[in-house]
């Protein structure tokens, strides 16, 4: 900071505020590096204050409140169903964490009847049949299996 400040600033901040200059004044702003400084932030402010006023634009009161309302009952509804949210997103961690930990205790079994399964392709007990027609029902099951889990995930994404 400046120790030394101009004798005239306090009069060249009356004029600003009044919006009038002397011609004395003028001479003397025109000469002091302070005093110049004063008036030219001065305009840059006040121009931007114009502008940031010209930009804003304010909505009818009956909108504002109708808005306000509306934020409300949101947050209301929001705060209400935080509890439920947090339930559901338990559940299926839950969920998710117990067949893995299904999947893992009877892994040895799951694979047996994945090698069944294989057997049961490559030779086919059906007289005069190849084995496709198993193909197609794992590759349908499958596939169902899939879409309906894509499905639950997608409504579990949207509720939230």
């Amino acid at each position: 900071m400046k120790p030394h400040f101009c004798s005239r600033q306090q009069e060249t901040t009356q004029a600003l505020h009044k919006g009038t200059f002397s011609a004395e004044l003028q001479a003397h702003i025109a000469e002091c590096h302070d005093c110049s400084e004063l008036l030219t932030l001065s305009q840059a402010f006040r121009q931007s204050r114009a502008e940031a006023m010209q930009a804003a634009r304010l909505d009818s009161p009956a909108l504002l409140w109708w808005r306000a309302q509306l934020r409300q009952r949101y947050s209301g509804v929001e705060r209400v169903t935080r509890p439920v949210v947090l339930v559901e997103r338990f559940a299926l961690l839950s969920t998710v964490v117990a067949a893995l930990a299904i999947v893992a205790w009877q892994r040895s079994a799951i694979l047996d009847w994945m090698g069944s399964i294989t057997d049961a392709l490559q030779s086919s007990s059906l007289p005069g049949s190849s084995g496709g027609w198993m193909v197609a029902v794992i590759v349908a099951g499958a596939g169902a299996l899939i879409s309906f889990s894509g499905l639950a995930m997608y409504l579990l994404a949207k509720h939230d």
